[in-house]
């Protein structure tokens, strides 16, 4: 289990090494989306990994959101309804949505806030 841990620690340090050296040669806004572009080209290609990483990014923050529910309902009393879960599964999306939309500034310093 822990060289499980280990192989996928170097293969994110890999990722984001690739995504920051990405970014100093392509300085934009544009992200992920961007270095599609900039590899494929304007293409139906590209436009179709960009479509299939919004899928990607949507199930996983489907995942996230039932993770977090399902944290969330550690805190509430033995026999609550399932549907809690799906709640503050529900909650925990629109906080995070709402959060994109202040800008990304605000993002940035909730950001930082979550990983110290």
């Amino acid at each position: 289990m822990p060289c499980t841990f280990a192989v996928e620690g170097i293969v994110v340090l890999f990722n984001a090494y690739s995504y920051a050296k990405l970014g100093v040669r392509y300085p934009t806004a544009g992200g992920p989306v961007e270095f599609l572009i900039r590899g494929f080209g304007n293409s139906v290609l590209s436009g179709g990994l960009n479509i299939l990483l919004w899928v990607g990014c949507v199930f996983a923050l489907a995942l996230y959101g039932r993770a977090f529910g399902g944290y969330a309902m550690t805190f509430m009393p033995k026999g609550s309804i399932p549907a809690w879960v799906g709640i503050f599964g529900i909650a925990t999306v629109l906080f995070f949505v709402v959060n994109e939309f202040t800008g990304s500034k605000a993002v940035a310093a909730f950001e930082f806030l979550c990983t110290f």
